[in-house]
């Protein structure tokens, strides 16, 4: 991250596995930053980046998408588009060709 003058304010370290590319990155209104890659893992960094958690997929991530509420949802490259929430209420998984 940098600030509005062009400074590194905080550098992240995201998915250092195998394949090493990283495919999205979402803000949440915290603040936060919520990142998806080829080693099959969303990541959520606080503002410092640190680390907060990281929620394993069973392949690679191809997008990640903030939703009202700061629900997060997922393209995976099984087809599968994950919701992950922090309510109460279950989330329904569909399949899909597309994280548009």
């Amino acid at each position: 991250m940098w600030d509005s003058d062009g400074n590194e304010l905080v550098s992240i370290v995201a998915h250092t596995e195998e394949s090493k590319f990283i495919y999205g990155l979402a803000v949440l209104s915290t603040g936060e930053l919520v990142t998806c890659g080829e080693d099959g893992n969303v990541k959520i960094w606080n503002t410092t980046g640190t680390l907060i958690q990281s929620i394993p997929h069973p392949g690679p991530v191809r997008c990640v998408k903030i939703l009202p509420g700061d629900d997060i949802i997922t393209g995976c490259a099984d087809r599968v588009a994950r919701v992950f929430t922090q309510s109460e209420q279950v989330s329904k998984v569909r399949r899909t060709n597309s994280c548009d």
